[in-house]
């Protein structure tokens, strides 16, 4: 619970010290208080810290915990003096009359603005030394629920098995094993085979409770393991271990019951243990469970010798691909468990729900089920622990459907019997992330089930949040990567969407996580959340004849509404002063008229909205402190001039609204580092893929100094001074359709071409004026290019040795200009689409596409033949996009690796929502794209290595289906 006291606490100093120092230096009775509140909050801080690193609280101990929510409010208003500080001074000082005196008027304000402050932080101090005086008066400071030893906690080793839920997977019945033989086949080959007689370190990685222990364990007692390995130890390390007890338990598998002296020191067990397996003349497996930090395994491998290179054998479970990969990082065996197929995950479930029925689901429970299952989303210990506590009860669609409808709640209900070792796993990894990771995964509340976020979009409202700070060696945008990558790398996050160059695109996160986190941010207060659900709910409850009375909406940060608007009962509600964050999700028509308190907003996520225009967009703009504004996908047609008010604006995303020229006023934001205007959509008039952008100020942008990524730009006003933005990073333009434009963009491309680092073009002319570019933007990483080429590449492309990505659309490029991309030494991301490409085939020759790892084909339905002359052998997936009801034939030959096909059909075709899916999608067969259109679907083919396979394709006229087999020798 001390996560986000920590980090609001932290924030809060920061942004207050600053501003008293500008403002306020002369008054030196605020300075001291606030230097006082400063010192203080910083001791609490580093207390709290300790205690979190050492492990040194528990959720049980009331009076530590009530301390640590008075640190967090004191730290939630301290932020809020701060920031509200901040607005009074960015409203602006004259209007109307008082235009007349402008320096009085700013005088007079800030006048009010200091007393304010003044007699804030004289409260605030006053509350600061009670909360403090409270912890000394109840002895909270020092308090502890164990006693630290060095860096390593000690438990008792029955204690600690009496209590670890992964034990009941040794007790596992085989039948209720699904979806492991292919696990398993894997496994048991790097154990037998290989280079044999070297000592290798194998890692099975993946989020609690995919079932990694469960795996190991049917391994570790197989006949043929046992045979092969005659000396086993198996050890379960979990978060908090004795290395003493562990080295000892490891001597007695060894050897058989021993007696080791009170006075054993723990190096002296190392060496004993390490003597001991040099002696054996045989093979040794030891399976190392639970490992959870690089710390834990590097204090055991001092006593795992390679004993005389027989080919012994360490298997690591871990949570962590971090701690996997350094485990592994010589043999390079990983094994990333994945979550259960739809169709084994039924098979589970059926297993667990119906022992009675044979194994088999009465047809009346059938939808229930399903919607019951999509909720463990292939967890297998979510499967077998809602199967068992429905298998306990009647068999009755009321209690069933009694379950369901409180299934998140019900488990992570402190009182539900049943889910009591699935949340134990489930909380052992939140609570094992550093302090400073907390507040970042419960941020992930705010985000509907099912919810694909991107990357981008994440990280970019956590800087605005104010939750990352830079540090000397790195920017704010890299420390959050960093955030980002460790809780990927802890399996608290998942992958959705991986990009050709393995940089995550997309990431979802577990409902069983979720709802952990919707829970743990409840109690810290730090998200708040409003669905359409329950206000009907509350409405239902309201027919009685009691007064109304105003919406509870918690002294929360974060808002986040899952339905059209604010309830308008919660207009009067102060809470709403306090919030910094709203972020609302639905497809209906919303209204922002109840905003107008949220006067702290920094972030306001509106993407996918039908905003009411003009009312909406002016309440927007009195949010002076506004840092990321979202209006992806809306149906906005133009910015007001009130835009110029929000100063501290680094974040506006307008893409794929109908915004086709943007006012003068944008060059007033001086912050702004990110403007994203326009996007690619079908044209019905014309062709496929349609690029849309807007005019910009023909003058003006110099003024953006802090602005890094700028697109799409029309070129219809030769925007020149587009080439004096030398911060400028990455650049999107289009309308070059005349030669001045052409000449003006090759000039703004020359001055920009050392630091370009992604780059999208857009034209239709016929002047080849690529190939006039004279300074080659050699540290390109990604480049687009839309229009008539001429059947030819422009010279300079081959010299793109950086390029890891590559999107081309009606290029009409020939088999001679594909020689080219296919000696690109990093392009690991192709994309294909309307008329890029005029052959019927392509071939991967040997040496070619060297590193080409995902091929997207949008739009070209004759290109039917891929042929891999001995190349394209890191080639994962290969993407087919259909746009008509028709039937195809796809033939793939000479693949010498497994190639993964994804086929997907849309009605509404929109390129830049079609992505690669790292995970198996919801239920069987034809199923909905997530995050794309709602009349998209597709299907995944795995074609094997070696084998010859054609595809046949059928979009049938009488249902919108995608359907696709694999006939290996199916002849054409």
């Amino acid at each position: 619970m001390e996560a986000a006291a920590l980090s609001l606490a932290g924030n809060a100093v920061g942004i207050l010290m600053p501003k008293l120092q500008e403002s306020f230096s002369s008054i030196w009775k605020v300075r001291a208080n606030a230097r006082f509140i400063k010192d203080e909050l910083e001791s609490m801080n580093a207390f709290l810290v300790r205690n979190a690193a050492m492990g040194q609280y528990t959720d049980d101990d009331l009076e530590f915990n009530v301390w640590m929510s008075q640190v967090r409010d004191l730290a939630y208003d301290l932020e809020d003096w701060a920031e509200e500080f901040t607005w009074l001074l960015c409203q602006p000082h004259w209007h109307g009359i008082n235009s007349c005196f402008p320096d009085v008027v700013r005088f007079t304000k800030d006048l009010v603005a200091r007393v304010k402050i003044a007699n804030n932080v004289h409260e605030l101090k006053g509350r600061v030394l009670e909360v403090g005086e409270r912890s000394k008066r109840y002895g909270l400071r020092g308090r502890t629920t164990q006693e630290p030893t060095s860096s390593l906690i000690i438990i008792g080793p029955v204690a600690r098995m009496q209590h670890d839920p992964r034990l009941g997977a040794h007790l596992t019945d085989d039948s209720m094993l699904v979806g492991i033989d292919g696990p398993r086949n894997t496994i048991m080959n790097w154990l037998m085979e290989g280079d044999g007689f070297m000592l290798r370190v194998i890692s099975v990685v993946g989020m609690g409770g995919l079932g990694k222990t469960t795996l190991v364990k049917k391994l570790y007692e197989n006949q043929q393991v046992m045979k092969h390995f005659p000396r086993r130890v198996w050890i379960t390390v979990s978060q908090t271990f004795a290395l003493k007890v562990l080295f000892r338990d490891m001597i007695s598998q060894l050897l058989g019951s021993q007696v080791f002296s009170a006075e054993t020191t723990e190096g002296q067990l190392v060496q004993q243990l390490r003597d001991e397996l040099m002696k054996l003349n045989t093979r040794y497996m030891i399976v190392l469970d639970d490992v959870w930090s690089l710390h834990a395994w590097k204090s055991f491998l001092p006593a795992l010798p390679d004993n005389n290179r027989l080919g012994s054998r360490i298997i690591v479970t871990t949570r962590n691909l971090d701690v996997a990969s350094f485990c592994s990082q010589e043999s390079g065996h990983i094994y990333h468990l994945k979550p259960l197929s739809p169709e084994n995950s039924w098979l589970l479930f059926c297993k667990k729900a119906f022992p009675r029925h044979y194994s088999i689901c009465p047809p009346t429970f059938t939808n229930l089920s399903k919607e019951i299952l999509a909720k463990c989303d292939g967890l297998p210990l979510a499967i077998v622990t809602i199967g068992g506590v429905l298998a306990s009860k009647p068999l009755l669609e009321s209690e069933w459907q009694k379950l369901h409808d409180h299934l998140g709640t019900s488990m992570m209900s402190q009182s539900h019997q049943g889910f009591d070792a699935m949340r134990q796993i489930l909380s052992f990894s939140y609570y094992d992330l550093p302090y400073y990771l907390k507040p970042f995964f419960l941020y992930l509340a705010i985000f509907p089930e099912d919810y694909q976020i991107r990357r981008k979009r994440l990280l970019r409202r956590w800087i605005a949040e104010g939750l990352v700070n830079a540090t000397r060696d790195m920017s704010t945008q890299e420390v959050a990567e960093w955030y980002f990558k460790e809780l990927m790398a802890r399996s608290m996050i998942l992958s959705s969407i991986i990009n050709g160059d393995t940089t995550v695109h997309s990431c979802h996160v577990h409902d069983l996580m979720l709802e952990f986190a919707l829970n743990m941010s409840d109690k810290e207060n730090l998200v708040s959340i409003i669905t359409r659900q329950q206000q009907q709910q509350q409405q239902q409850h309201q027919q009685q004849p009691p007064p109304q009375q105003p919406q509870d909406v918690r002294k929360a940060r974060h808002l986040s509404l899952h339905q059209h608007s604010l309830p308008s009962s919660i207009r009067k509600n102060k809470n709403l002063d306090c919030i910094r964050s709203l972020t609302v999700f639905s497809h209906g028509r919303v209204s922002l008229k109840n905003t107008r308190r949220m006067k702290l907003l920094r972030v306001l996520d509106l993407e996918g909205c039908d905003l009411t225009e003009d009312e909406d967009l002016e309440i927007i703009c009195q949010f002076t402190l506004l840092r990321y504004l979202n209006l992806r996908n809306t149906s906005i047609r133009s910015l007001p001039k009130a835009l110029a008010k929000l100063q501290n604006l680094e974040t506006l995303d307008l893409r794929w609204t109908q915004v086709t020229e943007i006012p003068p006023q944008i060059t007033k934001l001086h912050k702004l580092e990110y403007l994203f205007v326009g996007g690619f959509e079908q044209d019905p008039s014309g062709p496929a893929l349609t690029c849309h952008g807007a005019e910009f100020p023909a003058e003006g942008l110099t003024a953006l100094k802090a602005l890094k990524t700028l697109g799409m730009v029309s070129f219809k006003t030769n925007p020149r001074e587009l080439g004096e933005m030398t911060q400028l990073t990455k650049l999107g333009v289009k309308d070059i359709t005349t030669p001045e434009n052409a000449k003006a963009f090759v000039e703004t491309l020359d001055k920009l071409s050392d630091q370009l680092r992604t780059l999208k073009v857009s034209w239709n002319c016929d002047v080849p004026f690529l190939e006039e570019v004279s300074q080659l933007p050699v540290h390109l990483k990604s480049l687009w290019l839309s229009g008539r080429m001429n059947n030819k590449l422009p010279t300079w492309i081959a010299s793109l040795e950086g390029v890891s990505k590559m999107a081309l659309a009606h290029t009409k490029l020939n088999a001679e200009d594909m020689q080219v991309l296919q000696r690109l030494p990093c392009l690991k991301e192709l994309v294909l689409f309307e008329n890029s490409y005029t052959g019927h085939e392509l071939r991967f020759p040997s040496g070619y596409f060297p590193v080409l790892k995902l091929l997207q084909i949008d739009g070209l339905p004759h290109l039917t033949d891929f042929l891999f002359d001995g190349g394209g052998i890191q080639l994962e997936i290969l993407e087919l996009l259909i746009t008509a009801r028709r039937a195809l034939y796809y033939q793939l030959n000479g693949n010498k690796h497994e190639v993964t096909v994804v086929i997907k059909w849309s009605v509404l075709y929109n390129p830049l929502l079609m992505r690669r899916y790292t995970r198996p999608l919801r239920g069987s067969g034809n199923v909905p794209m997530i995050n794309g259109s709602k009349k998209t679907l597709g299907t995944h083919i795995t074609c094997e290595s070696g084998v010859d396979t054609k595809i046949f394709v059928d979009v049938g006229m009488d249902h919108p289906l995608c359907l696709a087999y694999q006939y290996p020798n199916l002849s054409l």
